[in-house]
């Protein structure tokens, strides 16, 4: 028996997860290095959910961070749409596992995320790009892929996921 969790709820919790992310967790302790929960609740959601749902829920929640941050308007909207998207590709083709796939994800969201925001510095802002080639992003992406197995299985047991686990 399968239930459905509306899309709505995934894009509620990504949007609170983004307010949390910005505004009420702690300063990070080492100047920028912030794990990046919202693109690690976005991967796992689009997967779940699929390329529209994906697509809404990082067009939404990047755009909040854009408005709470720093950044261009636009910047943090194009890259989670973008990952969102590419994340919901996956959905029905790879199962989730509990180890392997979280890890494989995360790397490869991290990976797309700089990758993406390598070409948009590049084109838009020049002077900015010496800021993705430093030991604290490399560091930020390693926390990204520890973290990954945890809040996948936080997300599962909280019974948003939609892959059935088949019970002896």
């Amino acid at each position: 028996m399968s239930r459905r969790t509306p899309s709505w709820v995934f894009i509620a919790l990504l949007l609170l997860i983004s307010l949390l992310q910005t505004g009420i967790l702690p300063p990070p302790l080492l100047r920028q290095l912030r794990v990046d929960l919202v693109l690690l609740f976005l991967v796992f959601f689009a997967h779940q959910d699929g390329t529209m749902t994906g697509m809404l829920a990082g067009f939404s929640s990047g755009l909040l961070l854009d408005f709470l941050s720093f950044s261009p308007l636009g910047y943090h909207s194009f890259l989670y749409t973008s990952i969102g998207y590419l994340f919901g590709l996956t959905r029905g083709k790879v199962y989730l596992d509990g180890l392997a796939m979280p890890l494989i994800f995360a790397l490869a969201a991290s990976l797309i995320k700089l990758t993406l925001s390598f070409f948009l510095l590049l084109i838009f802002i020049p002077d900015r790009i010496q800021g993705l080639a430093s030991e604290e992003v490399l560091i930020q992406i390693g926390m990204q892929i520890f973290l990954s197995p945890f809040i996948f299985a936080l997300l599962w047991l909280l019974k948003l996921s939609k892959e059935q686990v088949n019970q002896l």
